[in-house]
């Protein structure tokens, strides 16, 4: 089982940026998504509704599946998200923004609700804020679960209320340094780690029991294929467009979580495969002259969720009669009643479909990771950023002939 990373960005106050234009032009953008000033993104709209971004943490991270946004009470509604927008864009504090990044097969066992991530994040906070040197009455935090079909992941946002520092120099009160040293980060990763596993294990323990847990994802995978079947057109889209369909590839994701769990053998072979991708990206970080950041991981785990959707697709499809020329409300009930009947009935040898499906794909990348040549990845990748750079370039030499033309023609 891999290990839960924790990456952290840290926003300076506005007045320091001000002060300084080297701060400034790298912080400045940043600073107007946390302090919820910009003009189209906001960080609590991105934690609430989970939109692409291009910048900082959140580059590699759409949000896929959401469960609200809570803090220390729970979940917030409305009032309170428009609340937390105007204390961000009024405060002079610091911002402290962070990503706490599950491994694939430890999200899928340990956090598997909204409330697993609060909880997690209540118990943990504590310790985290005293080792940043943060009075924990003088922070306001909020933080919300998502779960695409790479990894789910935390977003948590930190600022304080008030300065309470003393400066050595003035005696005067200031914030908190906006530089949170990595020891802190790396003590926080340890304790939420065990955090989440000693609990999950009491609670299977002395609450659920492995038997129920059982009933439970069968039940639950059961209402999903049927809730599916119902809302699925009859004729399938042509090259698997319904993934790209939201309320159908949510159903999907929780089908194929679902089989994930409770499968001891298919957990075995993604901690497998998580162990060599997380080897390999080591020697690609060792390899790079420069910092880079390796999606190896992101990319094999989405082949291997989007192959077993597809598959949860046909097998779904099988069971529906394709006859969307029949307008008849009674026979068409009918049908849709033998289709969920059949669809239960075969329900033991969809799962086992599934269980192989996935075990053979996991297989398969686990080979192909295996042959992976770090070396191959950084010329590949140093291609595409030169041609990149080449393309842009040439776009600019093009506007500006464009504008010289323009203007002579003007002339």
């Amino acid at each position: 089982m891999g290990r839960i990373f924790c990456k952290l960005q840290c926003v300076p106050m506005p007045e320091a940026l001000e002060r300084n234009e080297v701060l400034k032009e790298k912080y400045g953008k940043l600073r107007r998504f946390y302090d919820c000033s910009g003009t189209y993104n906001d960080v609590v709209s991105y934690i609430e509704h989970g939109a692409r971004l291009n910048f900082g943490l959140y580059e590699d991270f759409n949000g896929g599946v959401k469960t609200g946004i809570f803090d220390n009470n729970g979940v917030c509604d409305s009032e309170k998200l428009k609340m937390y927008q105007e204390k961000l864009r009024k405060t002079n504090s610091p911002i402290w923004g962070g990503i706490i990044l599950f491994p694939e097969e430890f999200g899928l066992e340990y956090v598997k609700t909204g409330y697993d991530a609060k909880r997690i994040i209540k118990e943990s906070f504590s310790k985290f804020f005293k080792g940043a040197g943060f009075a924990k009455d003088n922070v306001e935090w909020f933080a919300g679960l998502h779960e695409n079909y790479v990894r789910k992941h935390i977003h948590f946002v930190i600022w304080e209320k008030k300065p309470l520092s003393i400066n050595r120099d003035t005696g005067e009160k200031e914030f908190s340094s906006y530089f949170i040293q990595p020891e802190v980060c790396r003590e926080f990763e340890e304790n939420l780690e065990k955090s989440i596993t000693s609990c999950a294990k009491e609670i299977d323990k002395e609450i659920v029991g492995i038997g129920t847990n059982k009933l439970k994802e069968n039940f639950n995978m059961k209402k999903n294929m049927l809730e599916l079947f119902r809302i699925l057109p009859d004729v399938p889209f042509s090259n698997n467009e319904e993934l790209k369909i939201l309320r159908y590839k949510n159903k999907l994701l929780n089908i194929s979580r679902q089989i994930i769990r409770s499968n001891k053998d298919i957990l075995e072979k993604i901690g497998d495969l998580s162990t060599v991708l997380r080897e390999k990206e080591k020697a690609l970080e060792e390899e790079s002259s420069i910092v880079t950041k390796s999606n190896l991981g992101d990319e094999y785990f989405e082949l291997f969720y989007e192959g077993i959707m597809k598959e949860a697709l046909r097998e779904i499809y099988k069971r529906k009669k394709q006859s969307p020329s029949i307008s008849n409300k009674t026979i068409r009930r009918r049908e849709m009643k033998e289709g969920q009947i059949k669809l239960m009935k075969e329900f033991k040898d969809i799962k086992e479909n599934l269980n192989n499906k996935a075990l053979k794909s996991l297989d398969w990348l686990i080979c192909i990771a295996n042959e992976i040549d770090p070396k191959e990845i950084l010329i590949a990748k140093e291609k595409f950023v030169k041609t990149e750079k080449d393309n842009i370039s040439k776009d600019a030499n093009n506007k500006n002939k464009d504008l010289v033309d323009q203007k002579l023609s003007i002339n």
